[in-house]
């Protein structure tokens, strides 16, 4: 799709391409103005040859991916959209639906109200004729074949940064939500295409979309079909997504080998994100930093009874989400380590008490287990560990038929080292159940230590700015010197 100006007054266009029409998508487009107030927007989808673009420019020769919601600063109103993304990969080829993600390399917002930032959005492209790619003339509004360096800041600049950070992601296709996981997903009629329904808690756009999925529910169902078929809202998460394709041996009676897909996706929850140090702890609504990490230097345990509430409220939202939780403390027994476990320890026996036995908690100290025995001790005593094995036993996995997308088996299910260990436990027990001749696959395993690998040192670079410490042993099994 393309972005088109025209001016007085001052309307954006994002249309659909030639090429969104060879894919079967309907031929439409999106048409933005500034609403009567400055927090106002006036949004209508409209048939593409319904709309003139005689007089319009193309306002970023990039090709528009999607658009992430509307955003009002001061007394501006920006378009924010995905200008560069590529395709990873489908994580279920099998399906009956492609599933496949796209990493977000860059965003732009464009002013709805004013042209004084039109330079600075594109100030490292020229503005070409709305017939651009397609058709004849190109029209420049400033005139010029190249635009001067912007010499102050864009509203939007931090943000900008972020958002073109690459470590966000989207679903391709609308027919599939990348903000829940699979057994919530197969849940829902699968013949019914629905933006509208995602995990709220991992969509990082969710505030600046609200606007367009409130327009879209306004619609008639045959229009709001053709919005989504359009693809034109983008839901975007922040975390990690990987896949790999291989070979995996075939049995006897089949020569030809089986081509495998693994995927891994990590969703950063919104609620309460930022860089460690700078975020920690549980707000009294029971959302964690990151979700699940809390780190300091020095360790001052702040309102402790008034915290207990809010711990309970944490754990209540995991368990409706999830069902049984337990966890793993991984936590040392240094001055400050061993005061968070005992706070954590006496926090988790009140809930406990008040839930049930649905919630339990190992404690492992990660950090004397290596220094006895290096990191295969860990994936050792943690397996070895009743506590652990019982619950992996518990809590399973969940397989569909990749056919029918039908449930087969669905058995509700702190550091990305030890997740790798856990996950490897799970899919063994997968394997065990459907084909044992690839449990001991080097191929199976590899890929299995990279995706992990990989997913440490984007969550660590989220986190902290740098990669994660023991991903050199999550890749390859062994610890050096280097790393």
């Amino acid at each position: 799709m393309y972005l088109y100006l025209s001016n007085n007054p001052r309307v954006l266009y994002l249309v659909t391409s030639t090429y969104d029409d060879k894919l079967g998508r309907p031929s439409r487009a999106l048409v933005f103005r500034a609403g009567e107030s400055t927090s106002q927007a006036v949004v209508e989808f409209l048939p593409k040859h319904e709309i003139d673009l005689t007089d319009a420019v193309r306002l970023t020769n990039r090709v528009v991916k999607g658009c992430l919601g509307l955003i009002s600063i001061e007394s501006d109103i920006f378009l924010a959209l995905v200008t560069s993304a590529t395709e990873i990969g489908n994580t279920r080829p099998s399906g009956s639906k492609p599933e496949c993600v796209a990493r977000i390399h860059e965003v732009s917002f464009y002013s709805l109200t004013s042209s004084i930032w039109d330079d600075l959005s594109a100030a490292n492209e020229v503005l070409i004729g709305a017939d651009g790619v397609e058709g004849s003339t190109n029209k420049d509004i400033y005139a010029q074949t190249s635009i001067p360096a912007p010499v102050f800041e864009h509203p939007c600049a931090p943000l900008t940064k972020i958002m073109s950070s690459g470590s966000f992601y989207y679903a391709l296709e609308s027919s599939w939500d990348l903000s829940s996981r699979l057994a919530v997903r197969l849940t829902r009629d699968s013949s019914l295409i629905d933006v509208g329904a995602y995990d709220e808690r991992f969509v990082w756009n969710e505030y600046i979309v609200r606007s367009l999925l409130d327009f879209r529910e306004r619609l008639d169902p045959h229009e709001r079909e053709d919005l989504d078929r359009c693809q034109f809202i983008i839901l975007a998460i922040q975390g990690y997504f990987g896949v790999f394709t291989m070979s995996l041996p075939a049995p006897p009676t089949n020569g030809a080998p089986t081509i495998a897909t693994l995927s891994l996706i990590s969703r950063l929850g919104w609620k309460r994100a930022g860089t460690r140090f700078n975020t920690r702890g549980v707000d009294d609504d029971g959302n964690t930093a990151n979700f699940v990490e809390t780190f300091g230097h020095r360790i001052q345990i702040t309102r402790p009874h008034a915290s207990q509430p809010a711990f309970d409220r944490h754990f209540s939202q995991l368990m409706e989400e999830y069902g049984a939780i337990h966890a793993i403390n991984l936590l040392g027994t240094k001055e400050n380590e061993q005061s968070l476990t005992t706070a954590y320890g006496r926090h988790l026996q009140i809930t406990r008490g008040a839930i049930g036995d649905e919630l339990g908690i190992t404690h492992f100290d990660f950090h004397n287990a290596v220094r006895i025995g290096g990191h295969d001790s860990v994936i050792r005593d943690l397996r070895r560990l009743e506590s652990v094995v019982d619950h992996v036993d518990k809590f399973g996995f969940t397989m569909c038929n990749a056919g029918s997308d039908e449930i087969v088996t669905d058995q509700k299910d702190r550091t990305n080292f030890v997740q790798d260990i856990l996950s490897r436990t799970t899919l063994e027990q997968y394997l065990l159940l459907v084909r044992r001749e690839w449990v001991p696959s080097n191929t199976l395993w590899s890929h299995h230590r990279e995706l992990w690998a990989e997913n440490g040192d984007a969550l660590s670079r989220i986190y902290a700015g740098t990669g994660a410490l023991n991903t050199s042993f999550t890749r390859s099994g062994k610890r050096t010197l280097a790393g």
